[in-house]
């Protein structure tokens, strides 16, 4: 504000500059400086370091981070000062400020330089992508002990980005048969999100699609529904059955599709899959939701049956608490088909059987000698009733 100022223009054409115009002045009206001014650096570490200013108002400030060794500079956006800034350890840097009020760039503050502590190198750099097949990738870089990186895979067909979380290099990420990627990677510090890495473009190989995709519910009754998905060759899938009333969540392994899993009646759930390929696990899939049926008559095998005909009498558990072995006992009047599932305290399935029981007294036994101290419960249902005994574990 209220300064004078002298403009002239040259051109450069081919590589050649022409004689500069004949020179306009001008002088700004009164007003608040919001270019920045008197630019400190504190708190300097092997890995960060603090930009002050003097200057609010602007849209934003932008800071030109120099590397005085390989002259490269990063440039780093700021709303406000001060601001952290990460740098690696033993460095020299030039620092300098230009704000950006409604869309115009100020010219740059004078040169602040600094060099950093000698220290471990935090943020990453060096990033490279190996053993590239059609469904992995490895993503390494230089850097250690930052609270976590983040990898931001971006489709190169899409545009869509993936943000996945690691805590140390190497990280085995899931990819797409034949499909180009940039991978960058930014480094969480303290609550502060390092300038991503320089980008790195690989394309996976030709091959068979291992990570789940569209996924589908189909076959929805009172107590079973069959999840299908597209992808094969994996170790193993493991389905995120969620009960969306609850909120608790049961995890269901299946090694191809379909797979048919147990569901009680008229509940809301929420499928995600998630692949396991030489020990990783790939992202969850987009959740696919639904609601089982509800309670109804059913036929099996000619024998039709009403709700108040088909009770469970008489439901026992023994020894309870337990140790080695549980009895299940109960009376049936007449022959049906049941589900049988054991839940731990926190909602967790830890065993799902379903199997036919004939009428009259019947019993199922359980070795839980391999399980933890605690309260269970046993389950028993059928698309018309379902009853719940509790069991302790000791």
């Amino acid at each position: 504000p209220e300064t004078s100022y002298r403009v002239r223009i040259t051109s450069v054409v081919d590589g050649v500059l022409s004689p500069y115009t004949d020179p306009v002045d001008f002088t700004s009206l009164e007003g608040s400086a919001v270019v920045a001014s008197s630019v400190v650096i504190s708190d300097i570490t092997a890995i960060s370091a603090t930009v002050h200013w003097d200057g609010a108002g602007a849209d934003k400030y932008i800071l030109a981070v120099q590397d005085l060794g390989t002259m490269t500079s990063t440039y780093i956006a700021a709303y406000s000062s001060p601001k952290v800034i990460f740098v690696s350890p033993e460095t020299s840097y030039r620092v300098r400020i230009t704000t950006l009020v409604d869309g115009v760039l100020s010219p740059y503050t004078d040169p602040v330089d600094f060099t950093s502590l000698p220290g471990s190198e935090v943020v990453a750099h060096n990033t490279t992508v190996t053993d590239v097949t059609a469904v992995t990738a490895t993503v390494n870089w230089d850097g250690e002990g930052a609270n976590k990186y983040i990898i931001a895979l971006q489709d190169l067909g899409t545009m869509t980005s993936t943000y996945i979380a690691a805590y140390s290099s190497p990280k085995v990420i899931f990819v797409s048969p034949e499909t180009s990627y940039r991978v960058r990677i930014t480094s969480l510090v303290d609550g502060e999100l390092s300038p991503y890495t320089d980008p790195v473009d690989f394309t996976t190989l030709a091959g068979t699609q291992v990570v789940a995709s569209n996924v589908t519910v189909t076959d929805v009754t009172a107590t079973t529904a069959t999840v299908n998905w597209d992808g094969e060759g994996a170790d193993k899938y493991i389905i995120a059955l969620q009960d969306l009333g609850t909120m608790t969540s049961t995890y269901i392994a299946a090694y191809s599709s379909p797979k048919v899993i147990f569901v009680s009646p008229e509940t809301s759930y929420r499928v995600r899959i998630t692949s396991l390929v030489d020990g990783e696990l790939s992202p969850y899939t987009d959740p696919v939701d639904f609601t089982s049926l509800g309670a109804k008559a059913a036929e099996e095998n000619g024998k039709l049956s009403n709700r108040s005909e088909f009770t469970i009498n008489d439901l026992q558990i023994y020894p309870n608490p337990a140790v080695d072995n549980v009895s299940v006992t109960f009376t049936l009047q007449n022959q049906g088909i049941f589900v049988i599932s054991l839940y731990d305290e926190g909602g967790k399935l830890i065993r799902i059987d379903k199997q036919t029981f004939e009428e009259g007294f019947n019993t199922i036994s359980y070795d839980v000698s391999d399980m933890r101290p605690g309260v269970y419960y046993i389950r028993l249902q059928t698309d018309q009733v379902l009853e719940t005994r509790k069991l302790i574990v000791r």
